[in-house]
């Protein structure tokens, strides 16, 4: 097999840009934004979720499966390999967008409105606070109609979302720039001086190809034997849902062989027994020293330090804050180790970096590899920053608290694209938020409550 680092480097021969494969490609976001806040909401699917998420890889093994045929028959109407590479780059955007912008974003700016209670006094306590241009009134029921439907033969009440989503979507827009521009800082360290693997990418990469080694791919009996076993797994988990009387291996909803939580003595912590066969495939293209890394340190955090705190009595120790997914001390603990590894990586790249930084003042051309020249990357990623700063003050959140959340906005998105570029895990949250630190450095009476609901 092609080595996986030359693959990411060698350039697609074809022409990737075609109109079937955009409209190919738009068929696929639009299914990806229609489904992927349904099975969300109604079947609990993880169908956007990780990195490489299912809304992305399902579409695109039909479509790559579809093309085997095509071309079996008529092989200059199948699709190129650049093709099917651009049709999946758009499903992968699409699938950000789904989640994040259709599914979480509406949610919170019609809920406010609508959970408000006597019981839980929002109408004193929150929405005073909020910008009333910022959340969906219930003018026209527009807030009831979200979550209950509208009936039959109303007409959308566009006029009471126009406001709010003209206000975020420059905010919006502001920060997919800053994302993406922080990336091209980092893009050719990355990829030309460190060479990091990209697992994620590699299965779609060669998947896409007509063939490895002279050999049509899916004749290979490793790989269909591979896809056959989990699919069978699936689907009898699937059947499973419709006729709780067909057996069936115990799935859980990350798609993993279940095998239970085992523990060795009272006040241990347990251990998750489970099988990923995802996570075995990408282990496949994942640089062994990585993989020993986050096998080995797991173990030491899972059985040794956790153990001993939950043995201890220690569990519980402080305040982990909003969104933290296990015990607070460890997930502090990591959250300094991750900026420790994020400024390690950025003084790493700083040769790189002040290279670039030079271009970026001394020429305006652009490379021939990249998207954009380093003078109209710096110039778009400082705007964008200076955009954001005054959408958050102007929408009355406290200096003092924009100048430690944002850098550690920032921090936290460069270092999780780290983490996933170099190990492959496609489930994975930062052990902390942005606000968290802002607001243990600050407090919640330091902040105020307007600054501390422009937080949440």
């Amino acid at each position: 097999m092609k080595n996986y680092k030359e693959s990411l480097t060698s350039p697609i021969k074809e022409n990737a840009i075609t109109w079937r494969a955009f409209f190919i490609g738009l068929c696929v976001s639009v299914f990806v934004n229609l489904a992927s806040p349904y099975t969300e909401s109604v079947g609990f699917s993880n169908f956007s979720w990780s990195y490489l998420p299912e809304g992305s890889a399902i579409p695109l093994i039909f479509i790559i499966a579809i093309n085997v045929l095509v071309k079996c028959f008529r092989k200059h109407l199948g699709l190129s390999h650049g093709e099917i590479i651009l049709i999946f780059v758009m499903a992968l955007v699409a699938n950000s967008t789904s989640i994040w912008l259709v599914y979480f974003f509406l949610a919170a700016i019609v809920s406010p409105e609508y959970f408000a209670s006597l019981e839980n006094e929002w109408q004193e306590l929150l929405l005073p606070y909020i910008p009333k241009w910022l959340i969906i009134q219930d003018q026209n029921h527009a807030v009831r109609w979200f979550y209950e439907g509208s009936p039959s033969g109303a007409s959308i009440p566009w006029k009471s979302w126009l406001m709010p989503l003209a206000c975020w979507t420059p905010f919006f827009v502001a920060l997919l720039l800053v994302s993406y521009t922080l990336i091209i800082f980092f893009r050719k360290q990355w990829i030309d001086h460190e060479k990091l693997a990209y697992p994620l990418m590699q299965p779609i990469i060669h998947l896409s190809e007509t063939s490895i080694d002279g050999q049509p791919l899916w004749k290979k009996p490793l790989l269909l034997y591979g896809a056959i076993i989990p699919l069978f797994m699936a689907v009898m988990d699937i059947v499973k849902h419709i006729n709780p009387k067909i057996p069936s291996f115990p799935m859980d909803h990350l798609g993993s062989l279940y095998w239970g939580s085992f523990t060795n003595a009272h006040g241990f912590s347990s251990l998750v027994m489970c099988i990923n066969f995802v996570a075995i495939g990408m282990g496949y293209f994942v640089p062994q020293d990585v993989l020993i890394s986050i096998w080995l340190l797991y173990l030491i955090i899972k059985v040794g330090e956790v153990a001993i705190l939950s043995h201890t009595g220690k569990w519980f120790f402080s305040s982990g804050g909003m969104f933290i997914w296990g015990n607070a001390a460890i997930a502090w603990q990591s959250f300094g180790a991750f900026v420790v590894f994020v400024m390690l990586m950025i003084y790493r790249g700083r040769n790189h970096l002040a290279h670039f930084f030079r271009l970026a003042i001394t020429s305006g051309k652009t490379e021939n590899d990249e998207l954009m020249s380093p003078r109209k990357t710096l110039l778009i990623f400082i705007l964008g920053i200076a955009f954001m700063v005054f959408w958050l003050m102007y929408f009355s959140m406290p200096i003092k608290v924009v100048l430690i959340f944002m850098p550690l906005l920032l921090l936290i998105y460069l270092g999780i694209a780290r983490v996933v570029c170099q190990s492959g895990i496609f489930y994975i949250v930062p052990p902390m938020i942005a606000q968290n630190p802002a607001i243990m450095l600050l407090t919640p009476r330091g902040i105020g409550i307007q600054g501390m609901i422009s937080l949440g």
